[in-house]
């Protein structure tokens, strides 16, 4: 939930990115020691307007298991800017994280992308010293 009305794209990934980031590191994903393989983005109108009303959605795929909030960032706000359409007062938009593994079960796949170097300490805070 948005809170306000939200009518430009920048609104929109401002509010998906911090439920992207609650999504990785404060609801579980990190303290589970999960990784998500598919992530689903969509910005809505209120259900309730009597004025243009839109609701859509965008599963994607990512291109390896992962926790890493940047990865997730990116896929999230490329789904979102697929789907905006200037104009209508958006109520709602949202981050869904699907299609989970365990950490440990992870096995590589020689012809998938490589995940980020250094990722998994910089996403545990400990990749720069205090």
């Amino acid at each position: 939930m948005l809170g306000t009305k939200v009518f430009s794209l920048e609104q929109l990934e401002r509010a998906v990115v911090m439920f992207t980031a609650h999504a990785a590191a404060v609801a579980k994903l990190r303290q589970q020691a999960s990784l998500a393989n598919c992530l689903q983005v969509f910005p809505r109108t209120s259900l309730f307007s009597s004025g243009d009303s839109y609701s859509g959605s965008r599963i994607i795929a990512l291109p390896y298991s992962t926790d890493n909030t940047r990865d997730l960032f990116q896929a999230a706000i490329g789904g979102l800017r697929a789907l905006y359409r200037p104009g209508p007062a958006y109520a709602k938009a949202g981050v869904v994280l699907s299609q989970f593994v365990e950490r440990s079960a992870i096995t590589g796949d020689l012809f998938a992308p490589k995940p980020r170097s250094n990722s998994e300490s910089l996403m545990r805070g400990d990749a720069f010293p205090a």
